[in-house]
């Protein structure tokens, strides 16, 4: 069986992953190295390491190493990869948009009862990617999105009028549509991508993907001490 830890617009990241009884597993990410989620992973690693006395071994693969994360989605899903933490890749069953549907939460109370244990959309997306052979273990809350200009705004104080500026989105329509409501030109581009698309001016600015992340939940004997959600 594998394992998921999922990504969302304005609310989930996600891991995925194998389970075995002793084994050297391989969990990505999207962030960069060093990271807030880098660091926190590391640390799970270790925990998990010492926990088992190092018959479980997670090395940890910052930066998309591994592949976009829709690419590793399916990898996980047949097997390829053993965790993730990261969105939820929709392209596999439009379905999962609703993670990242638009002001689900407006702060951390609402966010942890819809997303926490038997909250809806958690629920709901364990279901999803139990279709895909994939278990989702828990949600862990990073933060909410906004949106970030290389550029002066334009019409800053009427989001609903066209301002011409084209943004980064991730590719599930639950952003398009959120981006085009702001008034922006919303470009897909994955994630891997995104830095890229800025800097040589392929848009001008993103819509973040504020999300919550996912990181195992386990049996105490594997995964000491308590985690959000």
């Amino acid at each position: 069986m594998k394992h998921v830890l999922t990504g969302t617009a304005a609310a989930a990241l996600m891991a995925l992953a194998g389970v075995a009884t002793a084994a050297d597993l391989k969990m990505s990410h999207v962030r960069p190295q060093d990271a807030t989620i880098d660091v926190e992973l590391r640390a799970f690693a270790e925990d998990v390491s010492e926990a088992t006395g190092g018959d479980v071994s997670i090395n940890i693969f910052p930066a998309s190493a591994l592949g976009d994360y829709t690419t590793v989605q399916e990898r996980i899903s047949v097997g390829a990869i053993d965790m993730a933490t990261q969105p939820a890749a929709t392209a596999a069953d439009r379905r999962m948009q609703i993670s990242s549907f638009p002001f689900l939460a407006s702060n951390w109370a609402e966010a942890q009862a819809i997303y926490g244990p038997n909250g809806p959309v958690r629920n709901v997306m364990g279901e999803l990617y139990a279709e895909q052979d994939i278990t989702m273990l828990a949600a862990y809350p990073v933060y909410f999105g906004g949106i970030s200009l290389n550029t002066d705004p334009v019409n800053p104080g009427d989001p609903t009028q066209s301002n011409g500026i084209k943004v980064r989105v991730p590719g599930i329509k639950s952003f398009q549509l959120t981006g085009e409501a702001l008034g922006y030109i919303p470009s897909p581009i994955p994630f891997s991508e995104a830095f890229t698309a800025i800097q040589t001016g392929v848009v001008d600015g993103v819509i973040g993907s504020g999300a919550v992340r996912l990181i195992p939940r386990c049996d105490q004997s594997l995964c000491p001490g308590q985690h959000p959600f």
